[in-house]
């Protein structure tokens, strides 16, 4: 039994479909790639410097630290340990100030 052209047409109609949506999400992929490799050449201090003015700002020794993207920018976030205290410090990566302290006791 052959397909009727109107099968034959639904049939491409679905391929062509598919491979619009697939090529889209693989641009949109590219496009956030290239967003964030941008973001990250704009950053201006390094990871242990990061590490020095989280101390700076709340005291203990470094025990994680990773950099991380949010909203487009580039920040480290930091984590410390002071005793029971477990603190955890963001840091612009492109301008170094410290943009928030979070405390935590190990009771909480």
């Amino acid at each position: 039994m052959r397909p009727s052209w109107k099968q034959v047409g639904f049939g491409l109609a679905a391929i062509i479909a598919a491979a619009a949506v697939s090529g889209g999400a693989w641009y949109g992929e590219m496009h956030h790639e290239q967003q964030e490799h941008q973001a990250l050449s704009t950053i201006k201090l390094s990871l242990s410097q990061a590490i020095d003015k989280a101390t700076a700002a709340a005291g203990g020794q470094a025990v994680a630290a990773k950099l991380k993207l949010k909203d487009g920018r580039p920040l480290y976030k930091v984590t410390l340990q002071n005793g029971a205290q477990r603190s955890e410090v963001q840091i612009d990566a492109q301008s170094g100030a410290t943009l928030g302290v979070n405390k935590e006791d190990a009771d909480d």
